[in-house]
């Protein structure tokens, strides 16, 4: 009752997902062309810029399929609240998501995500996992506690590949190279996740020599540092830590680390 349209785009579900949909959706579209010839996703950017332009609204929410939304009664609120500015420039709404829980349901991380948007035309998705919603000409980009997102992946029985995000990682750096910070960083943090520690700390080593977001570079850090405490190597552990320290020395992980 709370939106004029529901749009839903499946990227091949071999489950009774395009039933479930039916009951709900405005649009259901099956699309394939963002998988490889196996089937398998190798870009979550052109799905979702798909979806995108498929809907005929003013304004645009996304959400996928194992997220709960709470608070939707104040779309009108919100919407009143920006049509004026709007007007003048691309607006890109950020709602809380509580992304991960513990065992009794209390959120241990919660981030804001760019949700809810204006002028949809002037927004682009990039990336092809750990995908982000992109302004092609600037945009504001204001805080609503109004709406909140809840992952609930805990709850769903969908089959997932093993090792998926660094399939398609390293499909992207085949392509692009030492080009984009962005993806070495995920692509190093994904190699460390699946045990390769020379690849990882290569490609964070990388990332951290042409990013120029600090915070970001300093999570890089951790990462190196993590896998030499892994491998008992804490000479080089704590190197990491110093180099930590020089790019975020307000920041108290790595001070933590070199303690231990």
């Amino acid at each position: 009752p709370h939106v004029a349209e529901i749009v839903i785009v499946d990227t091949g579900s071999q489950d009774e997902t395009l039933e479930i949909a039916r009951k709900y959706a405005d649009k259901i579209e099956i699309y394939t062309a963002c998988n490889g010839p196996d089937g398998l996703i190798n870009s979550f950017s052109e799905a979702r810029n798909h979806s995108f332009s498929l809907a005929t609204q003013p304004w645009v929410m996304w959400a996928d399929g194992d997220d709960e939304v709470f608070g939707l009664e104040n779309l009108p609120q919100i919407i009143s609240q920006y049509t004026e500015a709007a007007s003048a420039s691309p607006v890109s709404i950020m709602f809380p998501y509580e992304y991960a829980h513990d065992d009794v349901g209390n959120p241990t991380l919660v981030h804001y995500r760019e949700r809810l948007i204006s002028n949809r035309q002037n927004f682009e998705w990039v990336g092809d996992v750990h995908e982000v919603l992109c302004s092609k000409h600037g945009s504001i980009s204001p805080k609503s506690d109004l709406v909140k997102y809840v992952h609930r992946r805990q709850f769903s029985n969908k089959k997932t590949e093993s090792g998926r995000n660094l399939r398609i990682l390293r499909r992207t750096y085949q392509k692009l190279g030492d080009t984009d910070a962005r993806v070495l960083y995920y692509l190093g943090m994904e190699c460390r996740n699946n045990g390769f520690h020379d690849e990882s700390i290569k490609h964070l080593t990388k990332h951290i020599e042409l990013s120029g977001w600090p915070d970001e570079q300093y999570m890089s850090c951790l990462l190196i540092v993590e896998t030499y405490k892994s491998r008992s190597q804490y000479e080089k552990a704590i190197e990491w830590c110093q180099r930590a320290i020089l790019i975020r020395e307000d920041w108290g992980e790595a001070y933590f680390e070199m303690a231990k």
